[in-house]
């Protein structure tokens, strides 16, 4: 984010961050990493006290806005995707990564 940029709704961002790990998770992606890229999300839309624990099975976040902290647990059912939809969904990673996702596009 710009200096100076509002910072994004903590709701909808939560809901972009599960729907990210659980796709990771989809994708056989190692638990740690998952946790690293999501912080990665979450501190590119400027949210620095965030907690995220992954296991292979569910994803635990805690995002807090400065006035409030918002947790959500994601269970993930163990799914295979095909190779297009795993490149999908690192692409996507990598918007959410930047910032340059808003709202509306997630």
């Amino acid at each position: 984010m710009t200096a100076g940029s509002q910072k994004p709704d903590v709701d909808a961002l939560l809901e972009l961050m599960f729907r990210l790990g659980r796709a990771y998770l989809a994708c056989g992606e190692q638990t740690a990493e998952v946790e690293l890229l999501l912080r990665r999300t979450d501190t590119a839309y400027g949210m620095r006290r965030s907690h995220v624990v992954t296991l292979p099975t569910a994803v635990f976040i805690a995002l807090h806005d400065g006035l409030q902290e918002r947790v959500t647990l994601a269970e993930s059912e163990p799914q295979t995707l095909r190779l297009d939809q795993m490149a999908d969904v690192y692409a996507l990673g990598e918007e959410a990564q930047t910032a340059s996702m808003r709202g509306g596009t997630w």
